[in-house]
């Protein structure tokens, strides 16, 4: 009873066969008299073809064996519980040993050794219905020939059987589809929140490339200057080996950001996003992370524009920074609130980050967009966070959207961020 050429291990093939035989067995129980005594109409028989149609990996015709077994014992001995004579529940429930495995054998036939189309599955529960009913019928009525009432009456039952398994698969599809267009857009989303974090740390590295060739240039210059007013050769080869060194690392840094943009580029830049799109996915993102964190903090938007921009991994970029700057600010409180607003203004689209949280320090303020700049420190250290946030989206909101940011706060009453881009440019005309 067990198919050597499934994929599934023999143990496993068991299992599902006995799963599936006492899942038919108990669906047995819920049955309507028809036609004579003994013959019933069933769930099991609209359970049956569903369970082999979702359980490819098992033989039809060993499993409705399986199933020959265990249905008619479990139904006879219910029947002997319930008062009924061992005689007469045996008389009620052997010809459905007949039923399973002629319905398994037209199945097997009819789908599992077909291209397996959803044509061919109509048509296998169908013919299994019916002639499987038919053998039954014969049995029960001791004669080869059934009369054209009750066999009108099988037809029927078969062809309503049928509809109904394939209206219940359709539903299972369309459920299906459902949880995997839901777990897409979820993967989607966090691909995209890390993306954009992705990208910040390139633009970053793309900054500091200018670092690298100041720091090239003056140890060049040291070398040039020892050369010239040193006479300790030790130190003119040192100076050198340090502006070499200098000129290997600006190299490998350069190959490396353009290795990371050829990666990324390739596949995300060509592909526009809608703000009401990005700010949605950040929303979400951000309100399941404080639900599995147990925050009691509300964030609200308000999007009044679907403007599209190209280069969507940076405006994500900026947006989850405030975001997340904005639920670091109101985490000590109990009313904590996010507010997100989006909407266009002339040619421009206006985005409105607002937080009750702690505020920031008036002193402070000029500061805070400084590259090292953090109010922030390490529960475990004590050290100061990179602070690398800010000076980031304000470099990407000036530099690659030609927009505005400006910040408004208030120590104990919150802080307010408002960017403003040019809409041609977000495009990227």
């Amino acid at each position: 009873m067990i198919d050597y050429n499934s994929n599934l291990p023999i143990a496993n093939q068991f299992k599902k066969m006995l799963t599936v035989s006492f899942i038919v067995a108990f669906c047995a129980l819920f049955y309507l008299n028809f036609f004579v005594e003994g013959f019933i109409i069933t769930l099991a028989v609209i359970v049956l073809p569903l369970l082999l149609y979702y359980n490819d990996d098992i033989n039809a015709f060993q499993t409705c064996l399986a199933v020959a077994v265990v249905s008619p014992s479990f139904r006879f001995f219910t029947l002997i519980l319930g008062g009924v004579a061992p005689e007469k529940g045996f008389q009620m429930t052997w010809p459905e040993l007949f039923f399973y495995i002629v319905y398994g054998l037209v199945f097997y036939r009819l789908f599992s050794l077909s291209t397996r189309t959803i044509r061919h599955f109509i048509a296998a529960v169908f013919v299994s219905d019916l002639l499987s009913n038919s053998v039954e019928m014969s049995l029960r009525l001791m004669s080869p020939i059934i009369p054209i009432s009750i066999f009108k009456g099988l037809v029927l039952v078969a062809l309503t059987r049928t509809i109904i398994v394939i209206a219940t698969s359709y539903g299972f599809i369309r459920v299906k589809r459902m949880l995997v267009h839901a777990e897409t857009e979820k993967n989607y989303a966090e691909l995209l929140i890390l993306t954009s974090n992705f990208w910040s740390e390139i633009y970053f590295m793309q900054k500091n490339t200018t670092y690298i060739e100041a720091l090239m240039a003056k140890a060049f210059n040291l070398y040039k200057y020892a050369e010239k007013h040193s006479d300790n050769q030790l130190i003119v080869e040192k100076s050198l080996d340090l502006a070499r060194e200098v000129h290997e690392v600006k190299k490998d840094y350069l190959r490396v950001i353009k290795g990371l943009e050829a990666i990324t580029e390739k596949k995300l830049s060509n592909l526009y996003m809608s703000i009401d799109q990005i700010v949605r996915l950040i929303v979400e993102n951000s309100k399941k992370m404080l639900s599995n964190e147990e925050k009691a903090t509300k964030i609200y938007a308000d999007i009044k524009s679907k403007t599209k921009v190209y280069y969507h991994f940076y405006m994500t970029s900026v947006i989850q920074n405030l975001v997340s700057n904005a639920i670091e600010a109101v985490e000590l409180q109990n009313d904590g609130v996010i507010n997100l607003t989006v909407y266009n203004e002339d040619k421009s689209l206006i985005i409105i980050v607002k937080d009750n949280g702690v505020g920031i320090k008036e002193r402070d303020i000029d500061y805070i967009f400084n590259p090292g700049y953090s109010s922030k420190y390490s529960e475990k250290s004590g050290d100061a966070k990179r602070g690398l946030g800010l000076n980031i989206v304000k470099n990407i909101v000036e530099n690659e959207f030609s927009g505005i940011i400006s910040v408004q706060s208030e120590c104990a009453v919150g802080t307010t961020f408002r960017l403003e881009f040019p809409v041609d440019r977000l495009i990227g005309e």
